[in-house]
């Protein structure tokens, strides 16, 4: 089971009757704790020997207002690698191990009149539950954030799409540290 934890402190981790496997996302400390049946540790490349990557884009990609899904192009010099020889190409992320990956992403529209969706796909398809919305709050408004565990093969691509209907286009934040993609494998 997943938990996302608001704030807590490591190895303070409050989840009643957790069972071995479970896995808890630390706001404050920013990583991911498993539980082992005894006690709940911090999840890093070196233990769990996982592919992750993580990219972000300052480009100010223009999205069409037209409710259709476009995938975002992120930036590959900025990507950053743990264990792993993949890389975004054509805006998707290409899965050279498979496994059970958390994902997750945000984005942000610089002039919003509308609503921001963004969903995560694989294989051309967006993943059930996977999507979000951002409530339209004027210039800057509310970020889109989307995070899920999706299960993958080998040559399997996952990619993020935003879509907006307002009619108009519209840019993405030209902020790298607003538009961001990370994907990790946890099983």
């Amino acid at each position: 089971m997943w938990h996302f934890a608001v704030p807590s402190i490591a190895g303070r981790i409050n989840i009643p009757n957790p069972s071995a496997g479970d896995v808890v996302f630390d706001t404050l400390d920013g990583g991911f704790f498993g539980y082992n049946g005894v006690d709940w540790l911090l999840l890093t490349n070196s233990n769990m020997n996982a592919p992750a990557a993580k990219f972000s884009t300052s480009s100010g990609q223009s999205i069409p207002g037209t409710n259709t899904w476009t995938t975002i192009s992120f930036s590959t010099s900025d990507q950053v690698f743990s264990n792993t020889t993949s890389s975004i190409v054509n805006g998707s992320y290409q899965i050279m191990q498979a496994g059970i990956y958390s994902v997750s992403a945000a984005a942000r529209l610089s002039t919003n009149t509308a609503a921001l969706g963004i969903a995560i796909f694989v294989n051309q398809e967006a993943e059930p539950r996977s999507s979000a919305i951002s409530i339209p709050s004027g210039a800057n408004a509310d970020v889109a954030t989307v995070t899920d565990i999706v299960q993958v093969s080998a040559g399997d691509q996952v990619r993020i799409a935003v879509s907006q209907g307002a009619g108009a286009n519209w840019s993405l934040t030209p902020d790298k540290k607003v538009n961001r993609f990370s994907i990790h494998r946890v099983s």
